[in-house]
């Protein structure tokens, strides 16, 4: 099959959506599609690319910055290229933006089957104004995101019901494919310092992460409880800033090492080391950094918060309350460090992307059938 991907962010940037796009398609690759993805160019990189076999290819837009992501050359592309790119499905990813909704419109009159992942949460909903203008958004452009796709796949049960009671898809429009994750190695091999705790986050510094509660729990370790405990951030964000300057205010400068987003094989053997993996976030349509903690063998705190529910199924994945309590936190923490616990056997939630992208191919497959047939 050829493949026609569509992105509004930078595909080889760190990110949950990135990270998809960028997974299935090599996945895509390797077992013999053709795939090309086309997106923006927020980075200002090369107008095409390379990348592990996919084809990119960037369209620079200078009002899209100013216009909410719509892009008005990504639109004169398409119809000039749209022929000559051929695919044989076109798989759209990305809700929170006016790019996707843009080529939505587009497709409508392309004679070719449109798979659509939204990757939609709900953390704009938590003010009166973000929500009415959610609302808003969801109510004249966002419904019409959906119209053009044959299929809509959520990566949880958490964004899928999210999609039927805002969009109104019906249930047989949708498929859920969790995302997947790179290795799975529970029970791990034991990488632990037994005379300190070690706890981890990864993943973009922003308010909704969480990472706030991280260092108030932090804080309650060390001083409460008077246990030597190390905490590694490893990411970068808009909220960065903020969570250095209550590090200092609670004087934790020295206990914790930051480091910018890793390549994957050094991320990795961060996770390794780490007692345990926190996740304590507001909103996650799906939670791909607990998943690839948990497939490593570590055991991971999130927050009892939408799809991150789901991961509480799993051997070896602990809840709180959110907001999250510093002293129960601690008392949590303390407890997994004494007790141990095994991770897994984890279900088939945690999958490898290349099972997963056997689930799209076959999505795939059946989308083009099923337009070829007559009629």
């Amino acid at each position: 099959m050829k493949l026609l991907l569509l992105n509004y962010m930078e595909t080889t940037a760190p990110g949950g959506i990135n990270r998809a796009v960028r997974e299935i398609g090599a996945e895509m690759v390797q077992r013999g599609h053709a795939v090309t993805v086309l997106q923006a160019n927020p980075a200002n990189l090369p107008a095409e690319e390379m990348y592990n076999g996919v084809k990119i290819i960037r369209v620079e837009s200078r009002v899209a910055p100013f216009l909410y992501d719509l892009n008005p050359a990504m639109y004169i592309y398409l119809r000039k290229n749209f022929t000559r790119l051929n695919p044989d499905v076109v798989h759209v990813h990305g809700y929170a933006s006016l790019l996707p909704w843009e080529i939505m419109h587009f497709l409508r009159r392309a004679e070719c089957p449109v798979a659509f992942s939204p990757h939609y949460d709900i953390q704009s909903h938590n003010t009166v104004a973000g929500k009415h203008l959610w609302n808003v958004f969801n109510h004249t452009v966002g419904e019409h995101s959906y119209t053009a796709a044959a299929k809509v796949i959520c990566a949880s049960r958490f964004e899928r019901e999210n999609v039927k009671r805002d969009f109104r898809v019906t249930e047989d429009r949708i498929e859920v494919i969790p995302h997947g994750v790179t290795h799975i190695e529970a029970p791990r091999k034991d990488l632990r310092n037994p005379h300190h705790i070690s706890l981890l986050y990864y993943g973009w510094l922003l308010e909704l992460k969480g990472v706030q509660y991280i260092l108030k729990g932090l804080y309650e370790l060390q001083h409460a409880f008077e246990k030597r405990t190390r905490l590694k951030i490893i990411g970068d964000g808009t909220y960065k800033g903020t969570l250095s300057k209550l590090a200092r205010e609670l004087r934790l400068q020295s206990s914790i090492s930051w480091y910018p987003f890793l390549p994957e094989e050094e991320l990795y053997r961060e996770i390794r080391a780490a007692d345990v993996f926190l996740l304590l976030s507001r909103s996650e349509n799906y939670g791909i950094a607990v998943a690839e903690a948990l497939a490593l063998g570590v055991p991971s705190i999130v927050a009892k918060t939408t799809a991150l529910v789901e991961f509480l199924d799993e051997p070896g994945c602990f809840g709180i309350s959110y907001p999250p309590d510093p002293t129960e936190l601690a008392e949590l923490i303390i407890s997994i460090k004494d007790t141990d616990p095994q991770v897994g056997p984890l279900s088939e939630r945690i999958r490898t992307w290349g099972q997963v992208a056997g689930k799209y191919e076959k999505l795939y497959a059946t989308l083009l059938h099923t337009t070829a047939e007559p009629g």
